[in-house]
């Protein structure tokens, strides 16, 4: 409604920007990514702001970079090397050794809540 015609003291509504979900940001980067426009003109075009459409692709972005796929977490499947069970071994139920050469053993009867809580401080640590 133009300002003119507004009823005295009573201001604009603003509307309310649409939430998005990762995936659909992960389609709007690609469409961004493959349009040739600028940023400024593809942002006018559907709505969204410059600064959020920067944050999603450094966001996804980073994904890629942690897990190959688009906002995929940092969590992923590696290829593990079986030998065979050796008496020092024999006494463990799993052991684990990073790409980096950390080894973590997990005995046969461990604490799951232990577990988590070592896991939760390598993951904040990475």
């Amino acid at each position: 409604m133009p300002q003119s015609e507004r009823p005295e003291g009573e201001t604009p509504q603003r509307e309310v920007p649409q939430r998005r979900t990762p995936q659909q940001w992960a389609t709007l980067v690609q469409e961004y990514e493959a349009s040739g426009e600028s940023q400024r003109a593809f942002c006018a075009e559907r709505g969204i702001g410059q600064s959020s459409l920067r944050y999603w692709r450094r966001r996804l972005e980073e994904g890629r970079d942690n897990a190959g796929a688009p906002g995929a977490r940092t969590a992923r499947l590696v290829a593990v090397k079986l030998i065979e069970e050796t008496p020092a071994l024999a006494a463990s139920g799993l052991v684990v050794v990073t790409a980096r050469g950390v080894r973590i053993e997990v005995a046969r009867d461990f604490d799951a809540a232990v577990l988590a809580r070592v896991v939760a401080a390598l993951e904040a640590a990475a």
